[in-house]
């Protein structure tokens, strides 16, 4: 017993520099899910924000002061559907509504300030975002694919194209947020990118090769 309390204190003080599943394991190993843990867990770029879901629907945020976790809630409304999603600074979480809506909790120095990114009640599973946090991308219950862009004053909602043809399953998208790919209601493997000026969709592979059947996941260039 004693060895496993000082491997909790050591991976207590090293934790906050992981990543990636490795981060999410050192978690649950360092804190345990609790009674208000609920989905997966996002972290910022320097892993000192931790963001999750809690059971009763909050967002929470573990947080690194320098010398232990502290854990707050953004806020007490219980309205998160699914997992949130972050930009690299973690300044910015995004995250589904009960009501479908996309919502962000936003840090303004000082504080949490939640609104919503619009009235648009479209939103079906998890949100995605670019490492800037500018592009929030969403499959719509229609299963079109669709886009809010930070305009510089205010929160601008596209869809990247007229298809609805989004099956259920994760977004993945580039650090840019320039490409987006999903899976297909035909399990083909489909993409969007920004050209510039306009969004055009391309499927990957022939239109024999009908073959996914679940999350894309993009290898990082």
């Amino acid at each position: 017993m004693k060895k496993l309390l000082n491997f909790n204190m050591a991976l207590m003080q090293s934790v906050r520099k992981w990543t990636g599943l490795g981060l999410v394991l050192a978690l649950v190993v360092t804190f345990g899910y609790g009674r208000v843990w609920a989905g997966h867990p996002v972290t910022n770029s320097n892993a000192n924000h931790v963001f999750y879901r809690g059971t009763d629907n909050r967002v929470y945020n573990y947080w690194w002061t320098g010398s232990a976790w502290q854990l707050d809630w953004l806020g007490p409304v219980p309205i998160a559907a699914g997992n949130p999603v972050v930009d690299s600074a973690g300044g910015h979480v995004f995250f589904r509504g009960t009501d479908n809506r996309v919502y962000n909790y936003w840090w303004t120095g000082s504080a949490w300030q939640l609104d919503w990114l619009g009235p648009a009640m479209i939103a079906s599973g998890d949100p995605v975002v670019d490492s800037a946090g500018g592009h929030v991308f969403f499959r719509g219950t229609d299963n079109r694919v669709y886009n809010y862009w930070w305009t510089g004053s205010a929160w601008q909602l596209d869809w990247l194209g007229p298809a609805a043809i989004a099956a259920v399953g994760k977004l993945v998208i580039d650090p840019s947020g320039g490409q987006v790919f999903f899976r297909g209601l035909n399990s083909r493997a489909y993409h969007y990118w920004w050209n510039g000026s306009t969004w055009l969709l391309n499927q990957l592979g022939p239109t024999q090769n009908v073959v996914a059947g679940g999350n894309l996941v993009l290898h990082p260039f």
